[in-house]
């Protein structure tokens, strides 16, 4: 979503520029080449031997006028270009999971039912991980166990736990979790 936001930005009025810099904290960053230092967070961060994929579009609706000024930089920072909504609600949805499916090789097939009605901009950020544990878990130790999706519901899935291994983790109070 950052990825996202911050590309929006290059195209953005002063005020809504200003306040998406703000939400991003770009206001507390004395670097003038915001964009060129993100670009250059994104090729390290998505290196081939990271095992992690990252992609940004934005789309808007077809009432809205893109400025040419915004392409450019577009491009050569976010490696992106910004697609027009057919107005189509099955062809756009269409496109939008195909470009999903295409930037993730496959790994995530159907992104979203559907695209909300009245949608002026849409913005996408798919990312994928595959990392490797320093130490492995023993797989004969995976059972079915509690996962808690919110408060109410609880689905069982694989886990795999291991009581003498140590792992670091962090807390966050503001979002109550760990």
């Amino acid at each position: 979503v950052a990825t996202a936001l911050s590309a929006l930005s290059l195209g953005a009025e002063q005020r809504t520029e200003s306040t998406i810099h703000r939400a991003l904290y770009y206001d507390l960053i004395s670097n003038p080449d915001i964009h060129g230092t993100y670009k250059e967070l994104l090729a390290a961060v998505t290196a081939p031997e990271k095992n992690f994929k990252s992609a940004s579009r934005i789309i808007f609706e077809r009432k809205l006028r893109i400025k040419s000024s915004f392409v450019t930089p577009l491009e050569k920072s976010y490696g992106t270009r910004p697609r027009i909504l057919t107005g189509n609600p099955r062809l756009d949805l269409q496109e939008v999971n195909n470009w999903v499916q295409a930037q993730m090789k496959g790994k995530i097939a159907r992104s979203t039912q559907e695209i909300p009605s009245g949608v002026s901009i849409l913005l996408l950020g798919v990312a994928h991980f595959k990392g490797q544990w320093v130490t492995k878990f023993d797989s004969r130790k995976t059972s079915l166990q509690d996962f808690h999706l919110d408060e109410e519901r609880t689905v069982r899935v694989p886990m795999m736990s291991d009581p003498k291994a140590i792992l670091r983790y962090g807390l966050d109070s503001d979002l109550n979790c760990k």
